[in-house]
């Protein structure tokens, strides 16, 4: 299939969930760069494109679950916040985005990505007070998210941002396309 088909939006987190797949290769030296690259835009779509949708209380439950492992093994910390599935796709769109984001490597090679997002400064000086467009990470700013995950995670992940999309539009059109297909395999 050459063409995305419609809506763009889905076929896009299927196509690119996808092509993480296709890189299951141990051997390939860029196999880490590729995911981390292919992730942030299946970060981004969500946020960018159903910011309006994505606190639905269903929306990300598989998201909140996997990242409850994450705690289990001590490779997640919400600071003491109870993140929701969305929550965790914006501090993990935002990580990456912001390049703050740490290779953990193994025998010289990327086993996994430290993720890590920091509390911003809202104040304003010529507002005088708090701003909502305002982000300044300058300083030294208390962190807020961090999580560990590991490439062979990184492609589960995937797979759960791809459902979490697909399960925002449930059009009877695509239950004819292949990605529809392996959605639910």
């Amino acid at each position: 299939m050459a063409e995305y088909c419609t809506p763009f939006e889905e076929s896009f987190v299927c196509r690119t969930n996808s092509f993480i797949h296709k890189y299951h290769d141990t051997l390939n030296e860029y196999e880490a760069t590729i995911i981390l690259n292919c992730l942030l835009g299946m970060l981004m779509l969500p946020v960018e494109v159903y910011s309006d949708r994505m606190d639905e209380e269903n929306f990300a439950s598989e998201i909140v679950d996997f990242f409850e492992k994450l705690y289990e093994d001590n490779r997640y910390d919400s600071y003491g916040n109870e993140y929701s599935g969305a929550a965790i796709i914006r501090h993990l769109r935002n990580s990456i985005a912001h390049f703050q984001v740490t290779p953990v490597s193994a025998n010289k090679r990327v086993t996994a990505f430290e993720f890590s997002g920091f509390q911003p400064e809202k104040y304003c000086p010529k507002a005088k007070g708090y701003c909502k467009y305002k982000n300044d990470f300058r300083g030294n700013p208390p962190c807020v998210f961090y999580a560990q995950i590991t490439i062979a995670e990184l492609k589960q992940l995937a797979e759960l941002i791809k459902h979490c999309v697909l399960s925002l539009e449930n059009k009877p059109a695509c239950k004819n396309c292949d990605y529809w297909r392996r959605k639910n395999a």
